[in-house]
């Protein structure tokens, strides 16, 4: 497993971010939470991440948006949808945006380390 990771998490509601919080404390990753996807979209302007948790439905900007504006500034960082609605549709829409890789929620710790490691160590892969 990749030690050191810095991951942004976009994500809206508490319970999963209290659930990513503990994922990434036991993983002793650093991350930030932000709730929406336009402040999604300044952390990765201003931050250096190896990575975005991108939920897709918040405020402001949902994920999709969000990621469509990060990929005009930002092509090579790894960016996973974390969605409840893992459907062909919405696989299609999040890889259309941009996005690497799809987890549904509720996610467990092993998906949330094997999409984030899976990235990393081969940027450029593509959503299935």
């Amino acid at each position: 497993m990749l030690s050191a990771m810095k991951i942004l998490i976009a994500e809206d509601n508490l319970v999963n971010q209290l659930l990513m919080r503990m994922y990434m404390s036991k993983l002793r990753w650093d991350f930030l939470i932000v709730e929406n996807g336009l402040l999604a979209v300044e952390a990765c302007r201003t931050g250096n991440f190896d990575a975005v948790l991108m939920d897709v439905n918040m405020p402001e900007l949902n994920g999709i948006v969000a990621t469509e504006y990060i990929r005009t500034f930002n092509e090579e960082i790894p960016i996973i949808a974390f969605t409840g609605f893992g459907d062909d549709t919405n696989r299609i829409s999040c890889s259309e945006a941009g996005m690497n890789a799809l987890i549904e929620k509720p996610a467990s710790l092993n998906s949330v380390v094997d999409a984030v490691t899976g990235l990393v160590a081969h940027k450029g892969l593509s959503l299935a």
